[in-house]
C-alpha cells in the first residue's frame, strides 16, 4: 500500500523541481464569482473529475457548472465461500459549482442501486434496491489553477447517509483529499492524490482512520481529443490489512465538444478486499 507520507514527499519534490523558474503572466480573474461569471473567453480547459477514482486539482470557473454522470456502473465480486456479488449503480452524478476563481462546491449522489448477492452453494439469492448516499465536498485550489506545470488543491468532504434498504452503513463520514498534478515531458500528465478520512467501524462502536492514495498517468492517444489513462488506487483502514482495497484502473476519455466529454473504462481489484472488476461508461459537460 502506498503510504500517505511517501506521497506527501513526492508532492514536495515535484513542486520544487517542476515549479522552479516558472514565471508566467496570467489574467487576474479574482473579480469573478457565482453571480459574476467568468467570461467564456477566459475559461480554463475542460477538466472533469471523472472517470478516475482520484480527483483532479482544477476547480470550476466562477459562475459555471459541471454535471458529471455515470450512465451505468457495474460491480462484480466473488469474495470467496461460493458467494457472488453484483451491483448496478444507475446514473450516479457529481454536480460541481464554481463559487470563486479558486473554490468550488460539489454535490455527489449515488442515485439508484441494485445489489444482488448469490450463495451458489445453496442457490439462495438476496437482492436490495434503493438509493445511495450523498456527498458534499469543496475544492480549494492552492496552486496552478490558471497556468503553470503543476497544480495542487485541498478537498474536504462529508458523506451524509441518505441510503435506503441497507445500501450503506447509515453513518456520517468525512475526510480530506489532496490532489496534485504535473505536466511531464512528452505530453505525459502525472496525477497524485493522498487523503485521510474517518470511517465507521464494522462493530458500529466508533470511527477508524482510513487512508486513500492514487497515482495516475495519462496521455493523448492518436488524436488530441482522445486521452487514455492508467491509475493505481488504494484505500484501507490503518489498523487492518484485510480492509486494504487496491485497484488498477484504465479508461478512455473523448472530448466530443469544447464543453463535453464521454468516457469508458474499468477498475480492476488486485487485493481480496477489492471487487474483481467495475466497468463504467459516462459523460461530463460544462455550462
Amino acid at each position: 500500500m502506498i503510504r500517505t507520507a511517501t506521497l506527501a514527499l513526492c508532492f514536495g519534490a515535484l513542486l520544487r523541481s517542476v515549479s522552479r523558474g516558472e514565471s508566467e503572466t496570467r489574467t487576474d480573474k479574482s473579480e469573478f464569482n457565482l453571480f459574476h461569471p467568468t467570461p467564456n473567453n477566459l475559461l480554463r480547459s475542460f477538466s472533469a473529475d471523472r472517470p478516475s477514482q482520484s480527483t483532479g486539482p482544477y476547480t470550476v470557473d466562477a459562475g459555471h457548472f459541471y454535471l458529471e454522470i455515470s450512465a451505468d456502473s457495474y460491480l462484480f465480486d466473488e469474495p470467496g465461500g461460493g458467494t457472488r456479488v453484483e451491483r448496478w449503480n444507475v446514473a450516479p452524478f457529481n454536480f460541481r459549482i464554481g463559487l470563486t476563481n479558486d473554490v468550488e462546491l460539489d454535490f455527489a449522489y449515488a442515485d439508484y442501486i441494485h445489489l444482488r448477492i448469490e450463495d451458489r452453494a445453496s442457490g439462495k439469492t438476496e437482492t436490495h434496491d434503493g438509493l445511495g448516499d450523498f456527498v458534499l465536498q469543496a475544492k480549494i485550489n492552492l496552486l496552478g489553477n490558471d497556468g503553470g506545470k503543476v497544480a495542487l488543491s485541498l478537498i474536504p468532504f462529508l458523506k451524509i447517509p441518505t441510503n435506503t434498504n441497507g445500501l450503506g452503513n447509515d453513518s456520517v463520514e468525512g475526510g480530506l483529499g489532496i490532489p496534485f498534478q504535473a505536466m511531464l515531458p512528452g505530453g505525459l500528465t502525472l496525477a497524485l492524490e493522498t487523503g485521510a478520512q474517518a470511517v465507521r467501524n464494522d462493530s458500529d462502536t466508533g470511527y477508524d482512520p482510513a487512508f486513500f492514495n492514487a497515482v495516475l498517468l495519462s496521455h493523448s492517444l492518436f488524436v488530441d481529443k482522445l486521452t487514455g489513462y492508467l491509475e493505481y488506487y488504494d484505500v484501507g483502514t490503518a489498523n487492518s490489512e484485510t480492509t486494504h482495497a487496491a485497484f488498477i484502473d484504465t479508461g478512455l476519455i473523448y472530448q466530443i465538444l469544447p464543453n463535453a466529454e464521454i468516457d469508458l473504462g474499468c477498475n480492476f481489484g488486485v487485493t481480496d478486499a477489492a471487487p474483481d472488476y467495475q466497468p463504467f461508461v459516462g459523460f461530463s459537460f460544462r455550462f
